[in-house]
């Protein structure tokens, strides 16, 4: 029996690029498939897309949600929706290769020809990042390891291949085995659901290809990073056990992605005080009040020298070029005589 393939998007206020979303997901060499998309109660005209994209595709499924819930909840919503089938994520900002399901659904396909359990295993493919940097994309591939385990998902080479949901591919059914996505978790849910299904007995198999199959569009710009902060430490409560019996001390991990990720966010936003205290955080581990006071100090240094520096360079021009000249006033401007004429030759 042929299962139905599902690409699953979830959406909120994602007026400015759902359409060319969308747009490209239907572009796809393999068109046997039906797009789930979750409005997730968006403000803006996202609905309004929506609806007229679903009027000209019949591919097109609208799921609405009356309030924005987040995006674990949400992406439960599609699971449950595909739950018969095969699916396929996609974000509502990012972009697949024409050939992205294609390639997948062949892929898939081999499964049980390499011993694999297609009920037990979700696949990820080779993708890549775009990233924007001083207003120039930069594109870097990801190629997931040959065994995609815990034991990669806790090391540091995991940022160059996470687990990016856009370029997996499998049974909706896994997920759902696995307890899906945790509803109030609003960052890091990539990382989670693959320690759930790791934990849980499943695989995650690495499909490796030349191209990359998606682009998944990275930026700091507007990441909150209390909310990056509170999701680590939930990762790390979560799973401390199941890293504790893979070898991994899951506080040093945590620690170490608070120091780059989480520092890289809080300095690319100029919440420089969080950055500083994310920082020393590490040398003075379970003393808060005291890192925020001196972080608090440090940047007041900072910001006296920087004062005092531009008030140095003010005092130096004027000493250069002298103060300049006091505009005249009403009366003294009366005073003031005509220039002579030159003589007429």
């Amino acid at each position: 029996m042929t299962l139905p393939i599902y690409v699953a998007i979830p959406v909120y206020n994602g007026a400015r690029t759902i359409r060319k979303t969308l747009t490209n997901v239907l572009q796809q060499t393999f068109e046997d498939f039906q797009v789930l998309v979750y409005d997730d109660g968006s403000t803006d005209r996202t609905a309004q897309i929506l609806g007229q994209m679903a009027a000209r595709d019949s591919r097109i499924c609208l799921l609405v949600g009356d309030q924005n819930l987040g995006r674990g909840a949400a992406r439960n919503r599609l699971l449950e929706a595909a739950k018969d089938g095969i699916i396929a994520w996609q974000d509502a900002d990012d972009a697949w290769n024409p050939t992205k399901l294609a390639d997948q659904l062949k892929f898939f396909e081999s499964f049980e020809e390499l011993g694999i359990d297609p009920a037990k295993a979700v696949m990820i493919s080779t993708f890549n990042i775009n990233t924007t940097r001083r207003g120039q994309d930069i594109v870097t591939k990801s190629t997931p390891p040959e065994i995609y385990d815990a034991s990669f998902v806790f090391s540091e080479d995991y940022r160059k291949c996470p687990f990016q949901l856009q370029a997996t591919f499998g049974l909706a059914s896994v997920y759902i085995e696995a307890g899906g996505f945790d509803g109030n978790l609003n960052w890091s849910e990539d990382v989670d659901i693959a320690l759930r299904l790791l934990a849980h007995g499943s695989r995650i198999v690495s499909h490796r290809v030349e191209c990359g199959l998606t682009t998944y569009h990275h930026s700091l710009a507007g990441v909150k990073g209390e909310v990056v902060e509170e999701a680590q430490q939930v990762i790390r409560d979560r799973y401390r056990a199941f890293a504790h019996d893979n070898g991994v001390d899951i506080d040093v991990v945590i620690e170490r992605r608070r120091l780059n990720y989480l520092f890289s966010i809080y300095l690319f936003n100029n919440n420089f005080g969080k950055a500083l205290a994310t920082t020393l955080g590490a040398l003075f581990p379970g003393e808060e009040q005291k890192v925020n006071q001196v972080s608090r100090n440090i940047i007041a240094v900072f910001r006296t020298m920087l004062q005092a520096q531009e008030e140095l360079s003010r005092a130096r021009e004027a000493a250069l070029h002298g103060p300049e000249p006091a505009a005249p006033t009403e009366g003294q401007a009366a005073r003031v005589q005509p220039a002579q004429a030159a003589p007429e030759r």
